[in-house]
């Protein structure tokens, strides 16, 4: 079995706004979790045959970035711009070695 865990920390990209404005975004932290875990008959009627179960994306990790704002005179702020979910990938192998 094996997990493994990818983490990307959040970072700050110029971005052309409206009316030719420049902007930033940030693209916020993710945690995404991956999964693995096979298994293999050693002996038996079955010896030979293995099985792999892999899922990608367990914890469902969004993708998110925030719309940073500079404005003359009150600073800046942030709106939310883009939450987008993918799913898991869920991947299941058979394997026979004769």
């Amino acid at each position: 079995m094996r997990i493994a865990e990818t983490y990307r920390s959040p970072f700050t990209g110029e971005v052309v706004g409206n009316f030719d404005q420049l902007g930033y975004t940030q693209i916020e932290i993710e945690r995404t979790l991956n999964l693995q875990a096979g298994y293999e008959f050693q002996d038996g009627r079955l010896k030979g045959l293995s099985f792999l179960l892999q899922i990608n994306n367990l914890n469902n990790s969004p993708y998110r970035t925030v719309q940073i704002t500079s404005l003359p005179v009150s600073g800046s702020f942030s709106t939310p711009l883009e939450y987008d979910t993918f799913g898991r990938s869920f991947l299941f192998g058979v394997n026979y070695k004769l």
